[in-house]
């Protein structure tokens, strides 16, 4: 029975991601995972290279830890209260760590921005969608970091969650969250990070290796269902999706940019240091602002597929395992 109420929580939380407005960010359990995780990196990001190195993955395990116990513990305590009540919070457990809606909103705000010709609003809205300097870019090269975010978005936001989700639960689920939360505070590699995101980093790619290889044939498969270059899409991914590593989320950049028939990826800058990533995609049309809006429609498919397979085989798992106790 607690196996069957995640199962329908993992949908109801889903469709609350897609519904609802994102969250006040301050009662999102993530906020929390960050302040934790920046409290660790003030207090023992100093000291020796290798001291660095053994404290970013003190650092790591700790992160993971708290937040997947606490939810572990919550679940149990919740569903011997009653099942009703841990079925609402398995589902508020989804929706919190999902966050399709929040970078469709953003991307939004980054397109209705260039549609207006603001492009300092633009540049600003980009910002909550990536970390690279965009204060030089214009309004192509806006349109496509956007679309490379929402790429990248897909698989650490949405389809691994899901991913993870359909092996464990809302708690395993929360593990890959948190796994993403750390990458994304500590992973960069920059110099304060280059010995102390290094557990993060690895986790990272560990953490997306099987996601994204999934949510990028999901991808081909959605650009296929929206008549999008499908035949594009397989092709780049094929001859491009490799490059890189996986927290570099090139396997999706590379099926958004066959999809849409653009190139993406290329160097980046961070802080000001120029930061060398892989290209993907053939250069067959020069990027358009409508391209963030369909991004975000293929941005949806991929995750709708990717969370219909999941219930899929949770209730194939589910009806297996009935068979064989009964």
């Amino acid at each position: 029975m607690f196996y069957g109420i995640a199962t329908g929580a993992i949908a109801l939380g889903f469709i609350l991601d897609i519904v609802l407005s994102d969250a006040e960010s301050a009662f999102r359990p993530s906020s929390w995972i960050i302040r934790l995780i920046d409290y660790l990196d003030e207090r023992q990001n100093h000291g020796s290279d290798d001291r660095r190195v053994k404290s970013g993955a003190a650092c790591a395990a700790l992160v993971i830890l708290i937040p997947v116990a606490t939810a572990l513990v919550l679940s149990v305590a919740v569903y011997k209260l009653h099942p009703a009540l841990y079925f609402l919070l398995a589902a508020a457990f989804v929706y919190f760590l999902l966050s399709g809606r929040e970078v469709r909103d953003a991307s939004m705000d980054v397109y209705d921005a260039l549609l207006r010709r603001n492009i300092m609003q633009a540049r600003q809205s980009l910002s909550y969608l990536t970390e690279a300097d965009s204060d030089e870019f214009g309004e192509q090269e806006m349109v496509l970091r956007t679309v490379e975010c929402q790429a990248v978005r897909t698989t650490e936001q949405l389809s691994a969650p899901l991913f993870y989700m359909m092996i464990g639960g809302p708690v395993l689920g929360w593990c890959c969250r948190t796994v993403v939360l750390l990458s994304e505070r500590i992973g960069i590699t920059n110099e304060r990070y280059q010995f102390f995101g290094r557990a993060a980093r690895r986790l990272m790619d560990i953490a997306m290796y099987l996601p994204s290889r999934v949510t990028s044939l999901f991808m081909v498969a959605a650009s296929f269902l929206m008549r999008l270059n499908a035949s594009g899409a397989r092709r780049i991914l094929i001859r491009d999706g490799g490059q890189g590593t996986e927290a570099d989320g090139m396997r999706c950049i590379a099926a958004m940019a066959g999809a849409l028939s653009l190139r993406l990826g290329g160097p980046v800058f961070f802080e000001g240091v120029r930061k060398e990533r892989p290209q993907a995609g053939d250069e067959e049309r020069p990027p358009k602002i409508q391209d963030i809006r369909t991004a975000n429609r293929l941005m949806l498919v991929t995750s709708v597929l990717m969370l219909a397979a999941a219930l899929l085989v949770r209730i194939l798992i589910g009806v297996i395992a009935h068979a064989v106790i009964s």
